[in-house]
């Protein structure tokens, strides 16, 4: 009888579609905007200074929810946010990309004592 319930229980899951959750690398690289931005919102929670290029990176993404996500999670963990605005324009949001992109070649690599100076 137990066999039997697991059988059915088994064969219920699988027509109901169960899956198991997606890795969060898996949704870094989704196609789906909010997969992506929920993959950034696992990463903040980590609160891991190796995550801060991730989220360096995101600020280029095309949908706005992952970039807010991104810069939301820089400006927890590094405390600023270096006058970067996920809704800017690509025009205006590019030199802020690359201020950050400079600050983490330049200092940032070097761990959690290498907060930028807050912009005025």
């Amino acid at each position: 009888m137990r066999i039997l319930k697991a059988l059915i229980l088994l064969v219920l899951l699988v027509l109901l579609g169960c899956q198991a959750r997606p890795s969060t690398s898996q949704m870094l690289t989704s196609s789906a905007g909010v997969e992506r931005m929920q993959a950034v919102r696992r990463l903040a929670r980590e609160n891991r200074w190796e995550n801060v290029p991730t989220f360096i990176g995101f600020l280029e993404d095309e949908d706005v929810s992952v970039r807010l996500a991104a810069i939301g999670a820089l400006t927890d963990q590094v405390g600023t946010d270096m006058d970067f605005r996920p809704t800017d324009p690509p025009d205006v949001r590019i030199p802020a990309v690359e201020r950050w992109k400079a600050w983490w070649k330049s200092e940032g690599h070097r761990g959690p004592h290498a907060r930028p100076k807050p912009t005025s």
